[in-house]
């Protein structure tokens, strides 16, 4: 099952961070997009295969959460979901919002359709899927820019930063208009 365009920002604009774990999961696998549990504060699957393990069936994703009621949720990324991501990484020295500036400038951002704060300070851009076509992950490590698309995964809002690590909570901070 893909997910329809433009669901998953759908769902995620009607989530806050008091949303338990369990009722998001549940609301993105009912609204057709694959779920799977990753590490409480974290983002290590808590699965064997990792995002290859993601479901939309209810059943199962009662059982993960139940029991691991504090599991941050996993969503595969491409067709999948129907959502590929910009991580824009903050991480010591490296700051992409500046390369995401300069994209921006140059008009190769357009077209998202949310904006997630990272708990790092960085951001996910949200975008459709390009329907037929695959859309692979990949890293500009040094820009501090990943590509998340097919063969990749993110962590969604409501899932909770560790706290001693990571300052700000995942939350979206914008949406297209």
């Amino acid at each position: 099952m893909i997910a329809e365009h433009g669901v998953v920002s759908s769902v995620l604009l009607r989530m806050n961070a008091a949303w338990p774990l369990s009722a998001a999961a549940r609301e993105l696998a009912s609204a057709g997009v694959p779920v799977f549990p990753c590490s409480p504060w974290g983002k290590r699957p808590a699965t064997g295969h990792g995002f290859h393990d993601a479901t939309t069936n209810l059943d199962q994703i009662e059982a993960w959460w139940r029991q691991s009621p504090g599991a941050n949720i996993g969503v595969p990324t491409g067709a999948a979901s129907g959502a590929v991501v910009v991580d824009v990484d903050m991480h010591g020295p490296v700051d992409g919002r500046a390369s995401f500036d300069r994209a921006a400038r140059a008009g190769l951002v357009e077209g998202w359709e949310l904006l997630v704060r990272t708990p790092t300070g960085g951001m996910h851009a949200y975008y459709p899927v390009t329907p037929g076509t695959e859309q692979r992950s990949w890293q500009a490590a040094r820009a501090g820019i990943d590509f998340r698309g097919d063969g990749g995964y993110i962590i969604v809002p409501p899932s909770a930063p560790a706290p001693h690590r990571e300052p700000h909570p995942r939350v979206w901070i914008g949406m297209s208009t």
